[in-house]
């Protein structure tokens, strides 16, 4: 019933609000499928759900808002050259349906499925095999502080070793939480300030953002929380999120010029916390905008595509799956991963000092045009539940395994 109540009510608040029928459509969608995510919660683990939530979000509702606020009139959107370049209607019949073939993809029924129903039989295994291994946990976390200091310093070729390795502080995280060991809380306490300090030295926020909403989610699997609890759990997470990217700009600012500043950071937020209106000003309401809108890249890349540059008709995926392939000793200009090559390829772009990328919907599309496209993301999200169903048989040997699925 709470489903055909939703419907109607987002299907009268899309009319009113002059969305088209694909507009609408995709704005229900993002609704049913939250719901469906909270019930999750707490229920099972919940994994590449979180990538289709995120899909929904960022590819089909964020664009609303450039096709009806941030458009070419609007100041921000012309000075920063962020509007949507293709019209909806040509937008949404090409992603809207793309989303969900990835969707149905991910989704299908695979073996090993039944693992994420039962994380606490695998937590009791990973408890008992880890009470005799605390070190390894502080030993983790030992290495990923500590690539963090040494990887700007190490070769290129050795760059993403590194970028890999400074990861394993979250995995160090999750063994000790599931250690028995004297002063865990203080200890887990301390590990997350150092995160959180690794993350304002680097002034890059995202990863631990994504990498700890995957944890919370795996962590969450085995409590049975009431509805209203996970709630207002996600609500004052988006509040946290949005909090952040308020101050992100202006810290970054300096931390990139002076050097970072862990006492700065915390004013900015203090000032924002004390001064809330300036949470709503119009600059920092569109820079969250953009942050969460993956559709300008998609439109711009369907702008694009085959107008100035012809279908990549795969050539920019088989070079991307030998990249990770072979090492870079061995093809030292082999493609750096961040987008650079594919927005040379596509738009004539070349980056310089930042990353950004067009996305797997977005290759989709430069490689294989509207339908063809479509296929290939129900083909992608097959690949990752294929993935994901040979992961979840390797836990039922190594439970362990479980750990390392937020990074």
């Amino acid at each position: 019933m709470y489903r055909l109540i939703t419907i109607i009510v987002l299907s009268a608040a899309s009319w009113k609000l002059g969305l088209s029928l694909f507009e609408g459509l995709s704005l229900i969608l993002f609704v049913l499928y939250l719901i469906y995510f909270v019930r999750q919660v707490g229920r099972r683990i919940v994994i590449f759900e979180l990538t289709v939530l995120m899909a929904l979000l960022t590819w089909l509702v964020m664009p609303i808002l450039f096709y009806h606020v941030f458009t070419e009139s609007n100041e921000l959107a012309w000075i920063w050259d962020k509007y949507m370049r293709v019209p909806s209607d040509e937008y949404y019949s090409f992603v809207l349906p793309a989303t969900l073939l990835m969707a149905v993809g991910i989704h299908l029924p695979l073996a090993n499925r039944h693992v994420l129903y039962q994380p606490e039989i695998y937590f009791r295994r990973i408890r008992e095999f880890l009470n005799k291994k605390v070190i390894v946990g502080v030993l983790l976390i030992v290495i990923g502080l500590l690539s963090t200091f040494v990887s700007p310093y190490v070769p290129v070729s050795l760059g993403f070793v590194f970028y890999l390795l400074e990861h394993l502080s979250f995995v160090g995280l999750l063994y000790l939480y599931f250690s028995e060991i004297p002063f865990r809380s203080m200890i887990l306490t301390s590990g997350l300030v150092a995160l959180l300090i690794q993350s304002i030295v680097s002034a890059m926020f995202g990863e631990l953002i994504y990498i700890s909403f995957l944890a919370a989610s795996l962590l969450l699997s085995v409590y049975r929380l009431k509805s209203h609890i996970k709630w207002i759990g996600l609500v004052t997470a988006v509040f946290l999120i949005f909090l952040l990217q308020a101050v992100k700009h202006e810290y970054r600012d300096v931390a990139w010029d002076q050097g970072a500043d862990p006492v700065l950071f915390f004013q900015a937020v203090g000032d924002k916390i004390a001064h809330p209106e300036k949470l709503w000003e119009p600059y920092t309401l569109f820079t969250f905008a953009i942050r969460l809108n993956q559709g300008w890249l998609i439109a711009n890349t369907m702008y694009h595509v085959p107008q100035h540059y012809d279908y990549g008709k795969g050539k920019t995926l088989l070079k991307s799956a030998a990249a990770i392939l072979v090492p870079r000793v061995f093809w030292p200009d082999k493609p750096t991963s961040g987008g650079e090559a594919n927005l040379k390829r596509f738009w004539g772009v070349e980056l310089r000092g930042y990353s950004m990328n067009i996305g797997p919907i977005g290759e989709a599309y430069a490689n294989f045009g509207k339908w063809g496209g479509m296929i290939f993301m129900f083909l992608y999200g097959v690949t990752l539940n294929v993935f994901l169903s040979f992961i979840l048989g390797l836990v039922k040997r190594y439970p362990t395994l479980l750990l390392w699925f937020p990074i």
